[in-house]
C-alpha cells in the first residue's frame, strides 16, 4: 500500500505474485491512501517491472484504501511509516500485522532459525509467520536511519528514482520470500 497504488504497491504486488509462486492460495493486492481510483501506472514503473522480467498482461487500476481491505487482511504492507500509520487509524487493532515493506523484511530475517509454524497448512502456517514477526517486532533496534524502513516515492521524479525504488522493493521482497519460503519448509533460511 503507497500513496496513490501507481508505483510502489503495484510494483511490491507484482512482485510478491510472481516471486511467491502460490498461485491462488495467497492473495496478493494493492491500495493507496489517496488513489485516484481507476488510474493506470505510470510507463516508469512498468518499464522497472519489465527489468524485473514482469510481462505488462493488462492495465492497473489504482484502489484507494478501505477499512474493510484491512480488516479482511492477514498482513498489510505499506510503503512507509506514515502509510502505516494511516492504516491504523482505519483500523487499530491493524498494529499488530502491518508493517513497511522494509520493515517486514528486516524482521522476517531476523526470525529464530528454530521457529517453526504450528501447522503444516500453508495459509494457517503464513498467518504464524506474521504473528512471530509481529511478536518479535521490538527485539530488534530500528535502523538508525528511520527513513530507511521507507521506500522513496519515485512519482513525478526521474528514471533513476523510478529505478531506486524498485530495486528497494526487488531486494525486501526477495527477503520476504526467502523467508517465507523457509518457514513453510520448516525453520528460517538463515
Amino acid at each position: 500500500m503507497c500513496t496513490g497504488n501507481i508505483c510502489r504497491s503495484p510494483l511490491t504486488q507484482w512482485l510478491l505474485i510472481e516471486r511467491l509462486s502460490m498461485g491462488e492460495l495467497i492473495k496478493v493486492g494493492s491500495a493507496g491512501t489517496g488513489a485516484m481510483a481507476g488510474q493506470d501506472a505510470p510507463d516508469e514503473i512498468w518499464d522497472v517491472a519489465a527489468g524485473f522480467g514482469l510481462k505488462r498482461t493488462a492495465k492497473h487500476s489504482a484502489r484507494q484504501l478501505t477499512a474493510e481491505m484491512i480488516t479482511s487482511a492477514d498482513l498489510v504492507i505499506s510503503a512507509t511509516k506514515e502509510h502505516r500509520a494511516q492504516v491504523a487509524r482505519l483500523d487499530p487493532k491493524s498494529a499488530s500485522y502491518s508493517f513497511t515493506l522494509n520493515q517486514f523484511a528486516r524482521l522476517i530475517s531476523h526470525q529464530s532459525a528454530s521457529f517453526v509454524p504450528l501447522t503444516s497448512d500453508p495459509l494457517l502456517a503464513l498467518r504464524d509467520v506474521v504473528a512471530e514477526v509481529a511478536r518479535n517486532r521490538g527485539a530488534f533496534a530500528p535502523p538508525a536511519d528511520g527513513a530507511s524502513d521507507d521506500v522513496s516515492d519515485p512519482y513525478r521524479l526521474s528514471v533513476s528514482d523510478y529505478q531506486r525504488a524498485g530495486e528497494q522493493i526487488s531486494e525486501s521482497v526477495d527477503t520476504i520470500v526467502k523467508e517465507l519460503r523457509a518457514s513453510l519448509q520448516g525453520g528460517s533460511a538463515q
